[in-house]
């Protein structure tokens, strides 16, 4: 491998720059300078950066399948040769009691040697590192440690760490209850599942555990169910960082089809370019269809104008977008500002904080999205930025980013105090930039944040009444536990059916109010609700093996009277969009 970069006069800062910074050169040196092979991730994206034709990439790929490979038993032609070896007179000449025994000699010879060269089961354990310590070759141990690809739980409940742990179990328990029956197929949970150490919320394993209960009472639901199509859910880690995206989702282009009956993907991760790429690859041939769960970004859905590249075909979302979430805050604080003024004309201020990338430098279309709906005039939350005219860009690639919180932070008390932060980041680095705000120069004055779905996931004790420094935040949730269970919900008992459901399993109910579970449900219960129909042929009333093509087909007919009954409410799927489309009322919270 070292090689083939020379052999194309590549330093390593460019092959970091082809890569769009997935290969740095601590990463490379890390897989180069080590005795073990190295993952399938990195030797795809190392081979790719150096710019080879798609046949000599395969040939690449290839033989790294052959070297993951545990060693071939020693043939046993060996033992023919031992024995041909011996010299035909000497053979003629013996007894044959004699012959017999030289012939058992050899065997027993043989089968010494054999097991001396072979001592390890079929895995051996070289072979077994490359996969998480598996026999499962769908699972890769990524670069940095982690665990990505597929699995059905079977291979282990500690895979993707602690947090997933118990609801892992039950899905794997599951699977194998629904492959006795003979007739399942299966849904792929994809996402970002690797776990945090301490199983704490965060963009991995904490709010993913969230997500698989939700996934997992979905499944229990349909495979409870009269029909005798079950369902068998996998899945599939990207990382925490999405970056074993591609190998993960090729891993699943091969599913389609018997033994496993792969008929679609649910879930797909965050609002991140790493999830664009993932859906337009599924989107291809064999195309497997869709469903996201938590994907807000505006323009990514089936139109695929999110990038201002070609149509996602396939797919649709189950969560409200940016622009709706934004759009209900807009018209309460028109409210609230209209009567604590008199007069719409004389308003309040804010300052637009901003970031346009991840951690690791990708596009974060989440929080790029939502900076273009604060500014949006459409929307009316525009009115409010241009009176403070504050625009703070963060970066959380930089290195000291509590540094250039503390500078935005101050940056707010100057000559002209705004009334409103409008924070267009992630919620991860949001509790430091809280802190901060607590500690400013100008605390005493109120100010109010304003942010996405994202805030959800702030611990309920974040934030307390603090006369000395008082902080609101207002944002929209996926789904909201206590509206949703209030008796002004006329979809109240869909809600309290999956929350009796997920208390029954002994899941936290606490995990609820992320809405991260609401959602993995309702994306996992729209596809079970199209298998129902479609494993059943209404011209004969038998009942039939539903493929990805008859999901894809149902997704684009989820409209009128053919709706989803998700623990979110009712709701349809916009033919052509993709998108959710109900009567629900979105609701902002305010935090204390």
């Amino acid at each position: 491998m070292v090689s083939l970069r020379t052999s194309k006069g590549l330093t390593l800062e460019e092959l970091n720059k082809r890569s769009a910074g997935r290969l740095p050169k601590s990463t490379v040196s890390n897989n180069l300078n080590k005795n073990t092979l190295p993952a399938r991730d990195f030797v795809k994206r190392y081979v790719r950066a150096c710019e080879v034709d798609d046949d000599e990439a395969a040939r690449w790929l290839s033989a790294w399948q052959t070297l993951s490979r545990p060693p071939a038993p020693a043939p046993w032609r060996r033992l023919v040769a031992a024995f041909a070896g011996t010299p035909r007179t000497l053979r003629g000449s013996l007894p044959r009691g004699s012959l017999l025994a030289v012939i058992m000699a050899v065997v027993l010879i043989a089968v010494i040697v054999w097991w001396r060269e072979n001592p390890a089961p079929p895995t051996a354990p070289a072979a077994s590192a490359q996969h998480c310590n598996t026999a499962n070759q769908n699972l890769i141990t990524a670069a940095n440690g982690e665990c990505v690809g597929v699995t059905d739980g079977s291979d282990g409940t500690d895979l993707f760490g602690p947090a997933l742990r118990p609801v892992m179990a039950k899905i794997a328990a599951a699977n194998k209850q629904a492959v006795k029956t003979g007739r399942y197929v299966t849904i792929a949970f994809l996402g970002p599942l690797t776990s945090a150490p301490d199983g704490g919320q965060d963009f991995t394993g904490g709010r993913a555990a969230h997500e698989l209960e939700g996934a997992f009472i979905a499944q229990k639901t349909a495979n409870d169910s009269r029909n005798s199509l079950k369902v068998r859910l996998v899945l599939a880690n990207e990382g925490s960082d999405e970056t074993s995206w591609e190998s993960t989702v090729e891993t699943l282009k091969t599913m389609v089809g018997a033994p496993h009956h792969l008929v679609a993907v649910a879930g797909l991760g965050l609002s991140q370019q790493e999830s664009v790429d993932a859906a337009r690859l599924l989107a291809k041939p064999p195309a497997i269809p869709m469903v996201a769960d938590i994907i807000t970004a505006d323009g990514f859905d089936a139109t695929g104008t999110i990038d201002g590249k070609d149509k996602i075909p396939g797919l649709a979302r189950v969560a409200p977008n940016v622009s709706d979430q934004l759009r209900a805050i807009s018209k309460e604080l028109a409210e609230r500002y209209r009567l604590r003024n008199g007069t719409a004309d004389d308003q309040p201020s804010a300052a637009l904080v901003r970031s346009e990338v991840t951690f690791n430098g990708a596009p974060d279309l989440y929080t790029t999205s939502m900076a273009n709906a604060f500014k949006n005039e459409d929307l009316g939350l525009a009115r409010y930025l241009k009176k403070a005219n504050l625009n703070f860009g963060f970066n959380p690639k930089a290195t000291n980013t509590a540094a250039l919180l503390k500078s935005i932070s101050d940056g707010l008390c100057g000559k002209s105090i705004p009334d409103m932060v409008f924070y267009a980041g992630r919620a991860t680095y949001l509790p430091d930039f809280l802190d901060l705000l607590k500690k400013r120069s100008c605390h005493r004055t109120k100010i109010t944040v304003v942010t996405g779905s994202d805030a959800a996931v702030l611990p309920a004790d974040l934030l307390a009444p603090d006369d000395e420094a008082p902080i609101e935040v207002i944002y929209v949730p996926l789904a909201d536990p206590k509206h949703l269970d209030s008796q002004d919900n006329p979809d109240r008992g869909l809600y309290t059916d999956f929350k009796d459901a997920f208390t029954k399993e002994r899941f936290p109910v606490a995990h609820l109010d992320t809405g991260w579970a609401i959602m993995a449900h309702d994306a996992v219960v729209t596809l079970t609700t199209i298998l129902g129909k479609a494993a059943n042929d209404p011209r004969t009333g038998k009942e039939i093996m539903p493929t990805a093509d008859d999901v894809s087909a149902g997704l684009t007919i989820l409209s009128s009277t053919n709706v989803i009954s998700g623990a979110s409410g009712i709701f349809n799927i916009h033919p052509e969009t993709g998108n959710r489309s109900s009567t629900r009322e979105l609701k902002p919270v305010h935090r204390p």
